[in-house]
């Protein structure tokens, strides 16, 4: 950016109208490109002394300072007077001095070619300064496909079953490259006349899916599970997503050439197979239409589909009585009222405007079936206070050294095996990252890391589970609130993370403008936290420090701090919806768990739980309460590996052998 340019920028923000000194607005460098061009993503201050700005979707920035600012106006004012001298004086000599021509016409193009040696050069240090475009690719580890041609079955009652009994014309089979053939299928144990789906990702084939009459149905074991027909919506603008590729070719036969169908069915909402996806053939989507299936399932798909897509650009088809998908209406009705269905998609609600009628399901379900318990943790004496749900904050406290870190470990790493919940870390102070990984695979396969304690398998299989599973944020260029949840907001959508852990808050690098006190600003970004979590259906996990205690008279310990100990506001506890306080006892030998908040009655209330905790393995082992004139017995330790109960059987050998 040149000067001229800078100082344009700066005049033009300092022109905007604003009640405050800080204030948030669409990039101008950037919004035109996005998806949503309304995102307030460029951050702007204001102050008498200067200002900055600076968008944390593509990093454009720009700082002043008013005392150089002014300099820098005096200054040029001073060079264009001396430019407008010198040109008069060398015009006179010109005119006199017929002879020096030639020297003036070098003189000038010198100067242009510095200017376009200037231009250039500028040219070069904007484009060092982007970040060059890197897709994801494909792990190297998955195998092709390798079809047996002799198997192939023309014109077989697979097809005609297509054609006749689901409505798919002969010329779209042809053109999608749908056959039949025989293949063995492990529910029947023998082969079976199937129809064929190839998987392709820019014409080469990526995987295969059989399906007999019975809906039995296999893929290539070891091979990628990638979105079927993902080439016909690479570039497009718009796009159909369905549950199953039956529904896919109806959509196709009704002329929506831009379709893909999701590759395992409504089977749970673990979209990994997205992950890579997203950025190439999904980010510069302005409307996707989701044609899911009806049944719970499919709502739940369509729910995880919308919060990994984005709200904004997402509208659902439905299909009306008596259908549950877009082949039944097909077979209803006919091509033509296919299509106009589809293209009658609803959008999304409003954002931030709701009525009765728009949570119509959730009463309904409330209504039979009770409100919804909420995700256990498996520590009985915990499960009985507490239950959690995504979309809240909880707040942990406690003194230095009592164990803060480990039990927001333990919670986050049982609410990711029994519940699925991925999580992501943003925690410098659990650093170096292999030390924090270390403690999380202890706790996960119950022995200590190490070669004489825990078998290379079993380590190997817990890191590679993990790995899919738990997600480290450290940004590069700064440890800012906003950096942090714009790449935690990544996450949600390319990884599927359910659990957010910010630990600690006194570690972001905090700006509190000048207009704002201590409070108001923590109040502000505590909003900024809870509006993440709902917006993105996150179970927030907050750890902030107490301010400093005095010690109980006459004893060493320090005292059990509250919520409203806590550093800085007491929003950490009312706008929290979870409060927790940790406290240690290592002359008696356990851990107090006290819950000090929860929001809604049905997902527990105030109360203590106290554990024991492992060195061994750095689990918690819930126990009785230990005073000076109570000795419980010692509690039971756990060392099982949840991994064994976790994985299914053909992933139990996931884990390295020795010698690799």
């Amino acid at each position: 950016m040149t000067r001229e340019e800078h100082a344009d920028y700066v005049r033009w923000l300092k022109s905007l109208p604003r009640r405050k000194d800080y204030f948030r607005m669409p990039c101008p460098e950037c919004s035109a490109t996005r998806s949503n061009p309304k995102d307030p993503s460029f951050s702007v201050h204001i102050t008498r002394e200067g200002g900055w700005a600076k968008c944390f979707h593509c990093d454009f920035a720009i700082a002043w300072n008013e005392d150089e600012m002014w300099k820098r106006e005096q200054k040029q004012q001073d060079r264009e007077r001396q430019k407008q001298q010198k040109d008069a004086s060398q015009h006179h000599d010109t005119v006199s001095q017929h002879h020096n021509t030639s020297q003036h016409h070098d003189t000038v193009s010198q100067q242009r070619n510095t200017a376009q040696h200037h231009d250039t050069a500028s040219q070069h240090h904007n484009t060092a300064q982007r970040k060059p475009h890197i897709p994801l690719q494909p792990p190297a580890h998955y195998v092709c496909p390798v079809i047996n041609k002799n198997k192939q079955i023309m014109n077989g009652e697979m097809m005609e079953y297509m054609v006749g009994r689901r409505g798919i014309p002969m010329d779209v089979l042809t053109r999608m490259k749908i056959e039949e053939r025989l293949e063995f299928l492990p529910q029947t144990g023998k082969e079976e006349a199937c129809i064929c789906f190839p998987y392709l990702e820019d014409g080469v084939m990526k995987n295969m899916k059989f399906r007999d009459a019975a809906k039995h149905f296999k893929m290539v074991k070891g091979a990628e599970l990638i979105p079927w027909n993902i080439d016909a919506i690479k570039g497009k603008e718009k796009c159909y997503i369905t549950e199953g590729e039956i529904d896919a070719l109806s959509l196709i036969a009704a002329g929506l050439e831009e379709v893909v169908s999701v590759p395992n069915g409504a089977g749970g909402a673990n979209l990994q197979w997205l992950d890579r996806f997203v950025e190439s053939h999904f980010d510069d989507k302005t409307e996707i239409i989701l044609a899911m299936d009806t049944d719970k399932r499919g709502v739940e798909l369509r729910d995880e589909l919308v919060r990994r897509l984005g709200m904004d650009r997402c509208k659902v088809v439905a299909w009306g009585e008596g259908c549950k998908d877009a082949n039944e209406y097909l077979l209803k009705y006919d091509l033509p009222r296919l299509r106009q269905q589809v293209e009658q998609a609803a959008e999304i609600p409003l954002e931030g405007v709701f009525c009765p009628m728009d949570e119509w399901d959730t009463l309904m379900d409330i209504y039979y079936n009770g409100m919804p318990e909420g995700a256990d943790t498996g520590l009985e004496n915990l499960d009985r206070l507490i239950k959690f749900e995504r979309g809240f904050v909880l707040t942990v406290t406690g003194v230095p050294g009592s164990g803060k870190s480990e039990f927001v470990d333990e919670i986050a790493m049982r609410l990711l095996l029994r519940h699925d919940w991925k999580v992501g870390y943003f925690s410098p102070e659990n650093t170096p990252l292999a030390y924090h990984y270390r403690k999380l695979i202890r706790r996960v396969v119950g022995k200590r890391f190490e070669h004489k304690g825990m078998p290379l398998p079993e380590a190997g299989q817990a890191i590679r589970y993990l790995a899919q599973s738990v997600f480290s944020i450290m940004p590069k260029e700064d440890f800012s609130v906003e950096s942090v949840l714009r790449i935690a907001a990544q996450l949600v959508s390319r990884k599927g993370v359910k659990v957010l852990v910010v630990d600690p808050f006194n570690r972001f690098e905090h700006q509190i403008p000048d207009w704002e006190t201590e409070t108001q600003y923590i109040s502000r970004i505590f909003d900024e936290f809870s509006n993440f979590a709902v917006k993105h259906k996150v179970l927030l996990i907050l750890v902030a420090h107490p301010t400093k205690l005095r010690r109980e008279p006459g004893s060493k310990r320090w005292p059990v701090p509250t919520l409203y100990d806590i550093n800085g506001s007491a929003a950490f506890f009312n706008k929290t919806d979870y409060g927790m306080v940790i406290d240690r006892n290592d002359e008696l030998g356990q851990v107090l768990v006290r819950v000090a908040k929860v929001r809604f009655d049905h997902l527990g209330g105030p109360g203590d739980a106290f554990f024991a905790f492992s060195t061994y393995n750095g689990r918690y082992t819930p126990t009785e309460e230990r005073t000076l004139d109570h000795n419980p017995p010692e509690p039971k330790w756990e060392h099982t590996n949840f991994l064994t109960e976790k994985l299914k059987p053909e992933q139990q050998g996931l884990g390295f052998n020795e010698g690799e």
